[in-house]
């Protein structure tokens, strides 16, 4: 009876010792997976963070990059438009000058011709045009003193490093140009030439006359050394040309008058 039961018990942990290997390699390999799945995951955020990092910081980068290109171009904007909206100002050009008489050429204001202001005139018929240190045009005219229907005068600025050229229409001997300085004084009316607003008449709304004539003109009025404000074309109507203007003039504002030998002011 004891090497029955001994022989029963021997047979039954050999039994079970056989049938749960399988169960334990189950157990493992379950473990096993599940600790594997954990591992891919964290390698996975681990490796999305990183992207998710690089990404941003790369995206830094070229914000970074981008504000300074722009904040680069907003400077060289800003620069222009300073140096293009730059105010007319003669005023240290009043009263000032010296008596030159110039005959055909081209000439440098503060080498050739002291700066100033200028009454201008001639005998003959010539033309002067003036450039500034930009070598852009700030006044051409001709004038004729010999001439009673011509412009026989121009008030115009000369500043330094300005260029003027004398043009000899006349083909005379010993034709010249002469240069006056012209004392400011407050005027009703405006020959050819460059007034300023607030220095040759007070400011205000004033209407702006000429007699008829066969001839036309340019009245420009401007705030800045490169641009206009506006501009009317006086003179003939066959050129499409008006006899008189109403427009508000400012303090400090250029007002040139062309090709017309007067023009009216009467304030409003």
């Amino acid at each position: 009876m004891k090497v029955k039961f001994i022989g029963l018990l021997f047979l039954s942990s050999i039994i079970l010792t056989a049938c749960s290997t399988p169960f334990d390699d189950l157990a493992d390999q379950i473990n096993a997976w599940i600790a594997g799945e954990e591992v891919d995951n964290k390698e996975t955020e681990n490796e999305d963070t990183e992207g998710t990092e690089s990404t941003e910081e790369d995206s830094t980068t070229e914000e970074t990059e981008t504000t300074e290109d722009t904040t680069e171009t907003t400077n060289q904007v800003d620069t222009s438009t300073s140096e293009s909206t730059s105010k007319v100002d003669y005023s240290d050009l009043y009263d000032q000058g010296e008596e030159t008489s110039l005959d055909s050429g081209t000439y440098t204001v503060g080498e050739d011709i002291e700066a100033g202001r200028y009454e201008v005139t001639s005998d003959d018929y010539m033309g002067i045009t003036i450039r500034n240190a930009d070598d852009l045009s700030t006044y051409t005219d001709s004038v004729n003193g010999g001439s009673e229907d011509s412009v026989d005068k121009h008030i115009v600025f000369l500043d330094d490093d300005y260029t003027v050229e004398v043009s000899d229409y006349s083909s005379s001997s010993g034709a010249v140009v002469d240069f006056a300085p012209y004392e400011s004084t407050e005027v009703t009316e405006l020959t050819p030439g460059q007034w300023i607003v607030g220095e040759d008449f007070p400011a205000g709304v004033y209407d702006i006359e000429i007699d008829p004539t066969d001839s036309y003109g340019d009245l420009v009025i401007s705030r800045q050394l490169d641009s206009n404000r506006a501009r009317f074309l006086l003179g003939s109507v066959d050129y499409g040309g008006v006899l008189e203007v109403t427009t508000n003039l400012e303090e400090g504002e250029l007002v040139t008058l062309n090709y017309i030998k007067s023009a009216r002011l009467t304030k409003r």
